[in-house]
């Protein structure tokens, strides 16, 4: 049985969403954002996958737990809130830190779109190749701006090799702890848990994602995340 640590930085302000608090905390179809991101994660079909949830761990603001805490209840797993950092990255490795699964799975607590499917298919893919993440290839074609110049196109790149980064990213812990590690040592920041991971040399295999597994980023995401949870509930 494969054990897994799913992590949920969540230590955000949601600034953008121009939310006076933690948009995470905010309520979508009568429940905390949150709370839709945790039971998304849980309830995937994990029966019969030779997979199993050891662990639930929220990285959040000290002043947040509470509340925090509040949004897995009711969860049939252990939930355990630790303190994040200041960048996302310290916060994720407060979190694996934590961790005591052989596979860690992050997923950012503003996704509360995510299906058991993307779940499950991110999972096989990280035991096959120890790393994986949920990403979208784009339909439209993608440009580079010049150097210095970002008005001018600089060139067109092939878009069959480009793919939008989501989440969850899985990963064996042991590949991600001593990837984050070594970043951590040199102060290099990545912009997500994958890019950690290919910057140590590690393989990282793509899944394909969804449109619907979007980012609630701003307001009128947060209304879009509501017309596609109100059709599965």
């Amino acid at each position: 049985m494969a054990t897994i640590s799913i992590i949920v930085p969540a230590a955000g302000c949601g600034a953008r969403a121009g939310f006076n608090s933690n948009k995470i905390l905010e309520p979508l179809l009568g429940r905390p954002l949150l709370t839709w991101t945790l039971r998304a994660l849980t309830s995937a079909p994990w029966d019969g996958t030779g997979l199993e949830i050891s662990e639930v761990i929220l990285v959040a603001r000290a002043e947040e737990f509470p509340l925090v805490e509040a949004s897995g209840v009711g969860l049939s797993i252990r939930v355990t809130v630790v303190e994040g950092g200041a960048t996302r990255q310290q916060s994720v490795w407060n979190g694996v830190q934590a961790a005591r699964g052989e596979y860690v799975l992050v997923h950012d607590a503003a996704r509360p779109c995510v299906t058991g499917d993307i779940v499950l298919r991110t999972v096989r893919a990280a035991q096959e190749h120890g790393a994986a993440l949920a990403a979208l290839q784009p339909s439209d074609t993608v440009k580079r701006s010049r150097a210095y110049e970002g008005a001018l196109v600089g060139e067109t790149l092939p878009r069959q090799e480009i793919w939008l980064a989501q989440t969850p990213q899985v990963f064996k812990r042991r590949i991600l702890l001593d990837a984050m590690a070594s970043a951590m040592r040199e102060e290099w920041e990545g912009t997500d848990c994958a890019s950690v991971v290919e910057r140590a040399g590690g393989n990282v295999a793509l899944v394909e994602g969804s449109h619907e597994n979007l980012k609630v980023t701003y307001a009128r995401d947060m209304e879009r995340a509501a017309e596609i949870l109100a059709k599965r509930v």
